[in-house]
């Protein structure tokens, strides 16, 4: 298809959604015919009503007891290679007249799984020792493989049997060994109700006491634990080659449930970790002077205009946030920094910053500057922009700006890194921009040469399952999975790859190991230029993938089972819609910045852009555990630190406290932030365009914040041209990424 040809496909879909509704009556007279039209919901969960009908066709067979056909027909459920959710009626109430029908979402295995175990009393003898016989073989063929799923499709496939016993075993054990602590306490839990209290082994008790109360089922630990303090009367508990007392048992678990912070050097993503919670390895900078300092802008076209929006920002009284993070890694044994920059990857050494590979993406805003006839019609957009106060619109694209790692691949997004809050059909040139608007890029280097072993292309032009479709964001690596979050006809959907290798595939995408479809967003993200600069990151801890969706929803994931474990429903109506009227424009939304699930000691937090508060959520279950409003001025939660919440507002910063949501100290005076900070050793950097109320009253510098006591500890005057930016620890050197360069200072010893 031609550039043509998806340029009319284009004008089609957009000036589609703004033609009026006509109809023509009888006698040939056109009117127009007014409709009330109920707006969609922001986000809707997707039931598989196919898989529900034979659901209920299952059922029935077992209530005419016709086992057998029952059975085949669940197991033809089970063995899809799908595991979509099921809406079932749970009950049916009666309110002053009106009846109410009240249904459940569950995964398909979950509702056929009990059924099968039902109907396995009905087997004749011989029918049983068939279906043991052939538990016990796929049990040791999964055993041997190793294969959590394998594992997991035999204890779902065959429950009730000793071979299905076996593998929840064996996938509980592997579960708890990884830390994958809330799946692992289902199959515990499972294991539990289905062994005599007599015949439990000591070691399987321990583990699920322990994965039990890591997932916070404190109820359900109660069991497990009066069981291991009998067992322990009488015997000591063998860990290993190690006999433990009860004393000592105890002990080993409240090592286990304490969770102290991750601290890394190596940043993998965003928030660091696979948790979004790191912090950092670092200590008070000397900026004095810079050991290396190197641009991040080099067209002069686009410099100007980040110029001139900086500085109107500023006179709004509102803070510049860049939205660019690097990651950090080993180059043939060479600590280097990977940036994002205005015109593509760069990878630099950390010592020096001398640059290694760079790598241009032909979307960002440097090269578009570079290209003639598409820079004059973006600079309408610019200017569009510049008419409805939507100044941070060149600086704040989160999704293009968070790059992503493994151990060998660097990942990115290429997308445009600004686009027209909405698409008016006054506005010239978008339909000359088919390619880039209709879908996104995503792209993995090799670290250390920056060669493209992948190029993850969803063109229209190009049949495939992600065939006009866009990436969230850059994908969470997990052991050998990645894990990213794609939307294709406003379908969001979680789809898994296979990372082990990517050499010999750059000409043709990798195969998707699989997908679940999360729920339906209410607008295109063609329609929501705004939703589509914010990256909808995945996080990832104790076995559980949160996946945030940035459309009113977050969704939890149990990859192994592939099974959505809950969602919460954070926004019910869509957000209104932009006034076109240039006199009177629709003022910037004032939002969450540097979103992402934060997930620590079995908790939630989440602050998505189209939220107006924060929330903190468990994470075996999603019940909201406290919330409090956004303030106007918020800006950001820096992270968790300490089992603090620390959000950074306009001219303050507050923390709150994990457990409760109470304030955890007075709320510190501190100034405007011009980034995002970092943690180490429980001093939290915060970069400062100016501190106090007023940029008269100071010069830039980095506030360092005492988290446990709530207090400042110092102001670090910041000499360099520039104001601090991002912050982050790595290799000895605290590094800020602004929205012109990235300059490294020496740490002090």
């Amino acid at each position: 298809m031609s550039t043509c040809r998806l340029a009319v496909l284009l004008l089609i879909i957009v000036t589609a959604s703004c033609l009026p509704l006509r109809a023509n009556d009888p006698q040939g007279t056109a009117y127009t015919e007014r409709r009330v039209i109920p707006p969609p919901k922001p986000f809707t969960l997707i039931a598989d009503d196919a898989a529900r009908e034979r659901l209920e066709a299952a059922k029935a067979l077992l209530e005419k007891r016709e086992w057998s056909k029952a059975r085949k027909a669940l197991k033809e459920l089970l063995d899809a290679k799908t595991d979509p959710l099921v809406a079932i009626l749970s009950n049916v109430e009666q309110h002053d007249g009106i009846t109410e029908e009240i249904w459940e979402y569950k995964s398909l295995s979950n509702a056929a799984s009990p059924l099968l175990l039902k109907s396995l009393n009905s087997l004749s003898k011989a029918e049983l020792a068939t279906e043991e016989e052939q538990a016990q073989k796929s049990f040791n063929e999964a055993k041997q493989s190793q294969s959590p799923e394998s594992l997991h499709k035999v204890a779902t496939f065959y429950r009730g049997t000793k071979g299905a016993t076996l593998a929840a075993r064996e996938l509980a054990g592997m579960l708890f060994k990884s830390g994958s602590y809330a799946p692992a306490a289902n199959y515990y839990s499972q294991l539990l109700e289905a062994t005599d209290p007599n015949e439990l082994d000591p070691v399987l008790v321990f583990e699920a006491l322990v994965s039990l109360r890591r997932a916070g089922m404190t109820k359900r630990a109660e069991f497990p634990d009066t069981v291991l303090s009998r067992y322990l009367e009488e015997h000591p508990l063998l860990l290993g080659k190690r006999k433990l007392t009860a004393v000592d048992v105890a002990k080993e678990i409240r090592a286990r449930l304490d969770k102290d912070a991750e601290v890394r050097d190596l940043l993998l993503g965003f928030g660091g970790s696979l948790s979004r919670t790191a912090q950092g390895m670092g200590g008070t900078p000397d900026l004095s002077k810079p050991v290396w300092t190197g641009p991040t802008v080099t067209e002069q076209a686009y410099r100007h205009w980040l110029e001139k929006f900086q500085k109107l920002q500023y006179q709004a009284k509102e803070p510049v946030l860049p939205a660019r993070f690097a990651v950090t890694g080993s180059r043939y044994s060479v600590p280097v920094v990977v940036i994002p920059t205005a015109s593509g990857v760069s990878c630099v050494k950390a010592e020096n910053g001398h640059v290694e590979w760079e790598f241009d993406l032909n979307r960002t805003p440097d090269k578009l500057a570079a290209r003639g006839w598409k820079w004059r019609l973006a600079q309408e957009w610019l200017e569009q922009a510049e008419e409805d106060h939507c100044f941070g619109a060149l600086w704040d694209s989160f999704s293009v700006g968070s790059l992503s790692r493994d151990n060998r691949y660097i990942y990115a997004l290429n997308d445009c890194s600004f686009l027209p809050r909405a698409f008016k059909k006054e506005l010239k040139g978008w339909e000359l921009f088919a390619e880039e608007l209709l879908h996104n890029d995503l792209l993995a280097f090799e670290l250390s040469t920056g060669k493209v072993m992948l190029t993850f292309d969803p063109d229209i032009t190009k049949p495939g399952p992600l065939t006009g479709s866009y990436f969230l964001s850059t994908p969470l690596a997990v052991d050998d999975k990645l894990y990213l979050l794609n939307e294709k006809d406003k379908l969001i959907r979680l789809v898994c790859l296979d990372n082990t290798d990517f050499s010999g595939i750059k000409s043709k995408p990798p195969v998707i190991l699989w997908e679940l479809p999360l729920g339906k967003a209410g607008m295109s993200l063609l329609h929501q230029p705004e939703r589509r600069m914010q990256a909808g990151h995945i996080s990832f801890d104790d076995g559980i993938l949160v996946c945030q969706t940035n459309t009113g929803a977050v969704v939890a994931v149990e990859p192994i089972s592939r099974q959505i474990v809950w969602a919460h429903i954070y926004r019910h109506e869509q957000e209104p819609p932009l006034k076109n009227d240039p006199e009177k424009p629709t003022p910037p939304r004032r939002y969450w910045h540097y979103s992402a699930p934060m997930i620590h000691d079995g908790k939630v937090i989440i602050a998505p852009p189209d939220a107006d508060k924060l929330m903190c959520l468990s994470l075996l279950d999603g019940d909201v555990l406290w919330e409090v409003p956004r303030a106007d001025e918020d800006r950001y939660v820096a992270s968790v630190f300490d089992d603090k919440v620390v959000v950074v507002s306009t001219k303050s910063v507050k923390a709150y406290n994990l457990d409760d949501g109470k304030p955890a100290w007075k709320e510190l005076a501190t100034g405007m932030p011009s980034g995002h900070g970092t943690g180490s050793n429980g001093i939290y950097y915060l970069p400062l365009e100016y501190p106090g109320e007023d940029a008269k009253e100071g010069k830039p510098e980095i506030c360092t914040i005492d988290l446990t006591k709530g207090t400042i500890v110092s102001h670090l005057a910041w000499k360099s041209d520039d104001v601090p930016g991002n912050l982050f620890f790595f290799n000895d050197l605290l590094l800020s990424q602004s929205i012109y360069k990235v300059t490294a200072y020496p740490v002090k010893k």
